[in-house]
């Protein structure tokens, strides 16, 4: 007897696997019926409008997450969690991480999700409590405890980084590019699982007040004199925030620039042209800074609080590319023009090398990447936060602290979470 086909279920696995593509968010039914094999007027039957496929997509994804997480209930169920043990913390990410590896398509679709505007954790919290897991009230709370945000976030993110990782190395071993065996699941999760608890592997953070304060100073960011890039990048930010990318016109940047159409296309072939060396300038331009300032560490812990530093004291500069660095994020944007300097990272990193700055867990540029990872996305969500216990933090200090030691240490490192307490 031949097997009933479930076209409702085959909609939706390729709507997740449309999330994997540049501008997922804005996929069309056309493009789903198209990967089903059905035509879009057989999406209706089933589907009414895409709000009606949207909604039932993100009801999957969390009775999916809430079975991967209900064997955990005993864990997320005790109020006032003060300490956790190696083997409880184990379980609840191997349980988020195979959740990932093992449902094509749920980690763009994650991203996307936690990326969105409206996106709130507290009501992420209670539709996984609707779904059975058994989040006890500390979780619901309407005010976030900062303690227990830095080391959620901090393991969430690195897992996304990380899967994500691995995901680009599968496909190029599939492809052929690489040769290498890639590691099985079980390896991988235990390799993040024990980053993320120990970190680096310090006891303590390997950084004097004294030397900090020199980094600081270090990290500061210059404000540069404007050229004619500038004119033209003020531009698209102004149309970026008031019309998106897809209202940019070649109209609309002539009337900003104060520059007949014709002139402008002395400058820029086209409006593609245009939005690639905008975003691609200043996506590098972050770039260039973060590795000048990188010259000056003499250590691993070093580079990383550099790091974490400078994308800080960037960002804060220069709150509207929060905006452009999302839409990038989102769209897997990489522009032409930041492909053709990369190869000047190499040479940071032989410089960097050549000082002995190395992490036995990784090699420095995966290292880098993570690190980099944490406070772009923290920057993220902290520019639509709403929780001033949150936003008011020295998370440079808690992230770090995080990536020297890890979950397991942390946990005992009181001193800045009393400090930070006392100013809220």
């Amino acid at each position: 007897m031949a097997i009933k086909r479930n076209t409702r279920q085959e909609i939706l696995n390729k709507a997740f696997l449309l999330c994997k593509n540049p501008n997922s968010s804005t996929f069309s039914l056309s493009e789903v019926a198209k990967a089903v094999g059905i035509s879009k007027a057989a999406i209706f039957r089933h589907f009414k409008t895409k709000d009606v496929l949207l909604a039932a997509m993100e009801n999957v994804f969390f009775d999916d997450l809430a079975d991967a997480l209900k064997e955990n209930n005993e864990f997320f169920g005790v109020e006032n969690r003060e300490e956790v043990t190696y083997d409880e913390f184990s379980k609840v990410l191997r349980g988020f991480i195979l959740f990932l590896l093992n449902n094509q398509g749920y980690l763009a679709y994650s991203v996307n999700l936690f990326m969105k505007d409206s996106f709130d954790v507290r009501e992420s919290f209670t539709k996984l409590v609707e779904c059975g897991v058994a989040f006890s009230n500390n979780y619901l709370k309407g005010k976030i405890d900062p303690k227990r945000f830095f080391k959620t976030f901090f393991c969430i993110e690195g897992i996304f980084y990380f899967v994500i990782q691995r995901e680009t190395i599968a496909k190029k071993c599939n492809d052929g590019e690489l040769k290498v065996p890639l590691e099985t699941q079980e390896e991988f999760v235990l390799k993040v699982t024990n980053l993320l608890w120990n970190g680096l592997g310090q006891s303590q953070i390997q950084l004097s007040e004294k030397r900090k304060k020199e980094l600081d100073e270090c990290c500061k960011i210059q404000t540069q004199e404007s050229d004619i890039n500038e004119k033209f990048f003020n531009a698209f930010v102004e149309l970026f925030n008031q019309y998106g990318i897809d209202g940019i016109t070649v109209a609309r940047i002539s009337k900003k620039v104060h520059l007949a159409q014709s002139s402008l296309y002395s400058v820029f072939k086209n409006k593609d042209e245009f939005l690639k060396q905008m975003i691609g300038q200043e996506l590098w331009s972050l770039i260039e800074t973060i590795f000048e300032k990188l010259k000056q560490v003499n250590t691993i812990h070093e580079a990383a609080y550099v790091l974490l530093k400078t994308e800080k004291n960037y960002l804060d500069s220069k709150p509207v590319v929060m905006l452009i660095h999302m839409w990038a994020l989102k769209n897997n944007f990489v522009a032409e023009d930041m492909q053709n300097k990369k190869n000047v990272l190499p040479q940071v990193y032989e410089m960097l090398n050549s000082k002995n700055i190395c992490t036995p867990q990784m090699e420095l540029k995966t290292f880098l990447g993570w690190v980099s990872s944490q406070m772009g996305a923290l920057k993220l969500f902290l520019s639509t936060a709403q929780s001033t216990s949150i936003t008011t933090t020295d998370y440079v200090s808690e992230i770090f602290s995080l990536i020297e030691c890890g979950i397991g240490k942390t946990q005992s490192l009181r001193a800045s979470t009393e400090a930070w307490q006392s100013r809220a």
